[in-house]
């Protein structure tokens, strides 16, 4: 089974508590990881669509004429570098990037951009999902 986390009414990503069950119903195990969101603002000090831009710029994502992004929303996001939650902006890009055989790749991405503070800056996650903090 698989929880998640809601800070604000919004669901926290990056942060699930999983609980595993022998076949008789019994625990067996539990893991994961979860986040205090006692100091989490609830209103963002970013406007959407600077942090969004800010962190795609920083991201390097191909945004060309090849690229697009949903309309940004609010959310939390568990920090990978400090495992703090933290208020950001999420949207997701489509871009395609021009392979070895000459045909264009569509990518579909995650991106998380700070929402509060004095300015965004994004860092990189594993493989098709960028975070900010």
């Amino acid at each position: 089974m698989q929880f998640g986390q809601q800070i604000h009414g919004m669901d926290v990503e990056g942060a699930s508590l999983y609980v595993h069950v022998g076949k008789y119903g019994k625990v067996i195990g539990v893991n994961g990881e979860m986040v205090n969101g006692t100091s989490v603002p609830s209103k963002p000090t970013i406007d959407a669509s600077l942090a969004v831009k800010a962190a795609l710029k920083e991201s390097r994502v191909p945004t060309d004429a090849h690229s697009s992004y949903s309309t940004p929303t609010l959310t939390i996001v568990r920090g990978l570098e400090d495992g703090e939650a933290h208020l950001s902006w999420t949207c997701t890009i489509r871009y395609d990037i021009l392979g070895e055989d000459g045909y264009l790749h569509p990518f579909n991405d995650k991106i998380f951009a700070k929402a509060t503070g004095d300015s965004p800056r994004t860092y990189p996650n594993p493989p098709e999902v960028l975070w900010c903090s």
